[in-house]
């Protein structure tokens, strides 16, 4: 396995894990590996780990975050977009066009991940457009289900209303997310 994840998801569900108290902390390890145990115990924001890993971690936490809403990874990538963007940048972001937003969307790939690359693809109408990583068959599925949210809260920053996103998982040598917006 290659360290080609960032730590930054993990970091955010250990706070939100904290913040639920003792008894979502005890059951954060339960059934975790050590590995997966100690990274989520430890990771930092600069620290990169195996993706499958952090996959495991993100989709525990998920279910203990957001037990009572489905689907909770979806949120937990939300989660990541919206701290990142806080006070004065957010405004900001509002004030900028949806398809600039995805545009940040797309550079932002290589902040989280070592492998792949992400580009944006025109849909068939101006409020829509399709986000692809390339080259990377082995992104874990609970890190592209958290992906829906990240783009999702993208999209939510620019001020787009009636958001849907469909991920069309067909093809692991182009993960594809299809974006529509009002």
């Amino acid at each position: 396995m290659h360290n080609d994840y960032k730590a930054n998801l993990i970091m955010i569900a250990r706070e939100k894990i904290w913040a639920k108290g003792e008894a979502a902390e005890k059951s954060m390890c339960v059934g975790l590996s050590s590995e997966a145990a100690r990274y989520y115990k430890q990771a930092q924001a600069t620290d990169w780990l195996p993706a499958e890993t952090a996959a495991l971690i993100v989709a525990k936490a998920a279910s203990i975050i957001y037990a009572d809403v489905q689907p909770g990874l979806q949120d937990m990538g939300r989660a990541l977009i919206k701290e990142y963007v806080r006070g004065i940048a957010r405004m900001w972001f509002r004030l900028l066009p949806t398809g600039f937003m995805l545009k940040i969307a797309e550079k932002m790939w290589r902040l989280f991940y070592h492998y792949g690359t992400a580009r944006l693809e025109n849909g068939l109408h101006a409020k829509q457009k399709n986000y692809v990583v390339d080259n990377y068959p082995q992104y874990p599925k609970a890190l592209r289900e958290s992906m829906d949210g990240f783009l999702y809260g993208m999209l939510e920053l620019a001020g787009a209303k009636k958001i849907n996103i469909q991920r069309d998982d067909s093809n692991p040598k182009a993960w594809k997310w299809l974006l529509s917006w009002e």
